[in-house]
Formats: C-alpha cells, structure tokens, sequence
C-alpha cells in the first residue's frame, strides 16, 4: 500500500480572546527533502502580551527546523530528539520561566510518516482519530493529571499505526463549545480537509465566536501498488521498498539525461573521427593510383614496367585491406547510429510516459476536488449544485484511461467513489431482503392495485375475483367476485370498496360479508369511455379518454348521480391512462408524465431529482393523509418517492425483485408493501 495525507489548517485570530495560538503544517518540500515524514504542530498561549505572537512563531521554528535537519531519518527518533531539545531550551526559546510556561501553554505535535502516527501533546491541544463512524481521543493515554517533571513538557510520546480512510482532527476544546459531536463528525468524514475547515471557519465567524481557533484536518488515503523491483547493478542490490524506488525514480530522470548527453556527444565525436579517417585513407589511395612514370630507355622502361607492376600489386593489396576497413567502419557507424537513434526514441518515451502520468494524476486530482466540492454543496443542500459536479465529475472519469495496475486501481477507487455520490446525490438504495408477507400461488398474475384497509388486511384481485390477504397469518382467501376483469380496487367509504373493471363498470363491496352488488355509472354522451377511476370522500372522479375530459359523480342513496364536468379550462388529458385523487387530481400518461389538476384548473408540475427520467408506463398512488406522491417506474422496476411539490425525496431500486406491479404504504408512511408477480413484501421506510 501506498498512503497520501491531505491536510489543511483552520486559524480564526479574536483579539478579544485571552488566547494565543500559532498552527502548522509542514509544506511538502520540507517533507521531500527531508526524507522525514510530514510535522503538524498546534501552539497556544493563554495570554494577551503583545509579544506573544513572537513567541509563538518562535517555538514553532524552533521545533520545526530541529526536526527536518535532524541526522537521523527515522520519523519516531526524529521527534523524540526534537522534543528532548524543546524540553532543554524551553527557557531560552519562549523567555520565560518555567512556571509561566507549564501554566500558560498547550501544545501538540505530531508526526505522520506514510501510515505510522507519532504525537506528544501537554495540557488541552487533542488529537482526535475517527474511523468506522466512530471518534476516539488518542491523547487520552497520556494522563494530564500528572505535571511534568522538571523542564520535561513534551515528556510523552505516542506511536501507532494508521488505516487507510482514518481522519485525524487536531484541537483545541473550543470547537467542542460551538458544534456538536455528530456535527463535526459528519462534516470531518464527509468533506475534503480544506472543505472542513471552510465550513468551520464559515459558521464560526457567522457566530462571531471571542476565541481562537486552532485546528488541523487530515484525511489519510490508502492506495495498492504493485511492488516495483529495480535491480541497481553497480551494487548487485535489490530495491523493493516503496521508499526506496521512490528515491530512484525521483534522480532517475536527471541521471538519464545526462547519461544520455554524454553518449550522444560521444556518438558524435566518434562518427567525425571515423569519417575523417575514412576520408583521409580514401584520398592516399587515390593519389597512389594516379601516380605515371616518366619516359626511359629500354631498360629503364623495363625497370619501370616491372616496378609498375609491383605497385599495382601493393596497390591492389591495399585496396582489398581498404575494403575490409571499410566495410568495419560502415557497421560500426551503423551500430552507432543505431543507439544514438534508439537513445533518442527512449528519451521521447520517456517523455510521453511522464507526460501522460502527469495528465492522469491532474485527472485524478480534479475529480476529487469535485467530488469533495458535491459534498459541500450536499451539507449546503444545494442539490441542483452537486447533480452539476456529479455529471462533471463523470464526464473526466471517461476520459481517464490507466495503464500501470496501480492507476487502475485508482480508476477503481474513483469509479466506487463517484457510484456512491449517485446514491447520495439522488437518494438511491436497493432493495435487499425484503420481509415477504405473502406468496402468491404459481401463476397467479394479479390485475388490480394491492389495497390495504382497515386492521392491515390487504386486497387484490385476478381477473373478476377478490382476494384477500393476512399479513399477520400470511394467509391468501378468496372472498368475491364479480363478472370482468377488475383494474382497481379504493375506498368509498368505511367498510365499503369500490371494484372496476375493463368495462368501466363499477361494484360496492362491503367487506364485512363481502357482499357485492353493481353500481351504474351515467355516461355524459354514448362514446364516454372512462379509461380510469379513484374515488375522495364521497365521490368518484373518472377520465374520460376519448372527449378529453374528467367526470365527477357524487355517492348519494347508495348510487351515483348525473355527472359533472369537473375541468374547468381546455387542457389535453387524451393520452393519460391513470387518475389518482387526494384533493388534487393527479395524471399520468404512457411516457411517465405526471399532471396535477386543482379545481379543475391544470398546474405547474414536474418531478425533479430523478436519477433517470420516466420514460415509461407508471403505477401511481396517494391519498389525502400522506405526504408523498408513490410511483412505480415499471420499466426500470424502481420505486420513486416524491413530495407532492415534484421533489424526490427517495429511489428504491428493485433490481433483485420480481416484476412490481404495485405497492402502498402504511398510514404513517414508515413501511412499504410492495407486490410483485409472485411476492408481497414490506419494507420499512
């Protein structure tokens, strides 16, 4: 594992205050140079002497310059001697006594090298850890009741190791007075450090608090890596340790491009003393060649001759011994050549491999800065915000492409991370072992809505018959029926049900002896077709789908009067196939599309915060005592929850149920029932 500490500081100076504090946090150079791990110290005085600035910002150079020039390079050992030196030269550093400084001061320091924690603290600076949703005070151990001895402040010292995901909280008790635990834990653990401390700094000044506040956030993040192994061959050594490859990576580029401009100004003195060696040997043979012996007599001709061809001979001898040269220089240029040109291609390899590492780990980091940014805007409850960086967040995540198996680890981090800001943002969660109230026998296709009346006894219907279900007994009886297919079953009145069905004709039954008996419906003209039906107080409402309207009958000597055109201006109801009514009159159509009607009068209305819009046929429900408009999505099989404003307040996905067909909640909307194919369920809300 590799292990990254992101940090930041909250520092809110009061004048009025009696206390004085100086907070710190080591920059990365320091860190680097070092080879040390990174150093937080958190200083206060309880004092208002001008001078205590100075002091302050004195003690932490001090202890800050001790301990990055250390001669040892191991963290623990480091701080142990930075603290020894603190408690020797106390006096000297502050100018004070040694009575004014155990009365006066707090402080803590801290030291975090990779995942290893080491801390010494005095009087009431604390270090608090959260992990697992819960808070631990680390400083605890070391009991303040006891007063040092001597000079010894920083007299204790306590190491430990850290999890990836721990957050580190490093205070005063001042936070403590202004928020809640649950509060800061909630900000700490779900907000990026410098987020944290914006929200704190905010709220603090917002409640114009007369104290300072001094307080470190860090936040440690794990990441796998496969181990790298590089063999230094000068020594015949194995480097394995992260630490290790770390430092070679870190010289590496520097000692390659030196290496690399050595060999090529070598390369290129080399290839001119070759060629002007071959040139030179080239030009002598040719002027050997050339040579021509002047006139003689016979003998001296024939003298002549036989020298002629005596240098021809040579000649010809050195030419081959030439060849030979020649072809030896031309492979050795070639070879060298060869390595200038494949120096020159690994150093543009090089390059591009940096090059894109670089542009993955600048991805990398602006996706966290959105994701840390949408949960800020979640505390803030700016939803509109977070779904904006949600999607920005999504669209660089596509552009991400690792290819070492470390970045794709990474990319697998994000991806989760990025999932879980979807269910956060839009309130997803999955429907995962449900209680089962009843199982419905094999086959049995039920065809009307699942009803719940009076003792938590359900109702359904297949085909014209009605059944009846015991949630305690889970027992399934059949109680009526009646001649069609019944859509709906709702409530008239107490004890009494309204059944209808593809007919558009309507029953009462009493469901006390389940007697039933029909009720005709007067239709305003012979072509009304009533596509649906739902029923408030004492009347019914029914869309009518082919004269684009709604029709309203009131209950009266146990039938139903003339209708009423219950529209009051033109609007397009034609294509709705649903009508539910809880003083409102609410539509839905075979695209998803929901309208909300008020006396007779079409309203503004639109469902928003869906993670995915409705594109298909829904199953809708409300009543007149509840807050919440229920609605089943029944191609995507997921259950929406929305105020009766169009504000989704949850997602329930039902992607291990079967088919959802209907569902309805108890009176005071802590459970759901929810009936599929086969199945009815209760889940608690």
């Amino acid at each position: 594992m590799i292990y990254q500490t992101k940090a930041d500081k909250l520092v809110i100076n009061n004048a009025k205050s009696d206390y004085k504090s100086y907070v710190y946090v080591a920059p990365t150079e320091d860190v680097n140079s070092s080879g040390l791990g990174r150093l937080f110290i958190i200083v206060e005085t309880k004092s208002r002497e001008k001078k205590m600035p100075t002091i302050l910002n004195q003690i932490v150079d001090e202890l800050s310059e001790y301990y990055y020039h250390s001669p040892t390079k191991n963290t623990e050992a480091a701080l142990e001697t930075t603290a020894q030196y603190f408690n020797e030269n106390i006096g000297d550093i502050t100018g004070k006594d040694l009575k004014w400084i155990k009365e006066k001061i707090n402080i803590l320091i801290a030291a975090i090298d990779e995942n290893k924690l080491i801390i010494s603290n005095y009087n009431n600076i604390k270090l608090w850890m959260f992990r697992d949703n819960k808070i631990h005070d680390i400083t605890a151990n070391q009991d303040s009741s006891k007063k040092p001895i001597g000079k010894k402040i920083l007299s204790q010292l306590v190491s430990g190791q850290l999890n990836g995901g721990d957050i580190l909280l490093l205070t005063n008790n001042a936070i403590f007075d202004y928020f809640s635990d649950d509060k800061i834990k909630k900000t700490v653990t779900t907000l990026a450090p410098t987020q944290a401390c914006a929200f704190f700094k905010n709220t603090l000044l917002d409640y114009k608090a007369n104290v300072d506040f001094s307080t470190i956030i860090i936040k440690l993040q794990a990441f796998k890596k496969e181990p790298n192994i590089i063999e230094d061959i000068s020594h015949k050594k194995v480097l394995t340790t992260d630490r290790e490859v770390d430092k070679l990576n870190q010289v590496e580029p520097k000692l390659i491009k030196k290496y690399l401009i050595f060999v090529s100004f070598w390369f290129g003195k080399t290839f001119d003393a070759l060629k002007n060696i071959f040139v030179s040997k080239l030009a002598a043979i040719k002027n050997k060649q050339t040579v021509v012996s002047p006139p003689k007599d016979d003998v001296e001709e024939k003298i002549a001759s036989l020298d002629k061809q005596e240098a021809q001979t040579t000649s010809i001898n050195k030419i081959k011994k030439f060849k030979f040269l020649e072809y030896r220089l031309l492979i050795l240029i070639i070879v060298v050549a060869g390595l200038f040109t494949g120096s020159l291609l690994m150093i543009n390899n090089k390059q591009a491999v940096q090059e894109k590492d670089q542009q993955f780990q600048t991805t990398v980091d602006e996706i966290y800065e959105k994701i840390n940014s949408i949960e800020a805007a979640l505390i803030y409850k700016d939803n509109n915000r977070a779904q904006e960086l949600l999607n920005e967040s999504r669209e660089l995540l596509t552009t991400l492409q690792g290819t070492t198996a470390e970045q794709q680890y990474i990319y697998q981090e994000l991806e989760a991370e990025v999932e879980s800001q979807i269910n956060k943002i839009y309130k997803l969660e999955k429907i995962s072992n449900p209680n089962v109230i009843a199982d419905l026998p094999n086959d049995f296709m039920a065809t009307s809505n699942l009803f719940i009346a009076d003792n938590n006894i359900m109702y359904l219907a297949r085909g014209g018959e009605v059944y009846k279900v015991n949630s305690e007994n889970k027992n399934i009886d059949k109680v009526a029926d009646i001649t069609g297919q019944i859509k709906k079953i709702f409530s008239l009145e107490k004890g009494k049900l309204i059944l209808t069905n593809n007919e558009n004709k309507v029953w009462i039954m009493d469901i006390n002896n389940y007697s039933t008996r029909e009720v005709t419906l007067k239709l305003a003209v012979e072509e009304n077709q009533l596509k649906s039906i739902d029923g408030y107080g004492k009347n019914i409402y029914a869309l009518d789908a082919v004269k684009n309207n709604i029709y309203k009958y009131s209950y009266n000597n146990s039938t139903f009067g003339e209708p009423t055109i219950w529209l009051e201006q033109e609007t397009g109801v034609i294509n709705n196939n649903s009508i539910v009514v809880d003083g409102n009159v609410w539509l839905a159509d075979n695209q998803g599309k929901i309208s909300k009607f008020f006396k007779g009068k079409k309203e503004v209305f639109e469902i928003k915060g869906a993670y995915d819009t409705i594109n298909g046929e829904i199953f809708m429900w409300t009543h007149e005592n509840v807050n919440n408009l229920y609605l089943v999505d029944k191609d995507k099989n997921r259950i929406i929850l929305s105020d009766k404003a169009g504000k989704v307040n949850k997602q329930l996905l039902g992607d291990d149920l079967e088919k959802i067909i209907s569902i309805i909640p108890n009176e005071n909307e802590t459970e759901l029932y929810i009936m599929t194919n086969n199945k009815i369920y209760k889940i608690n809300l």
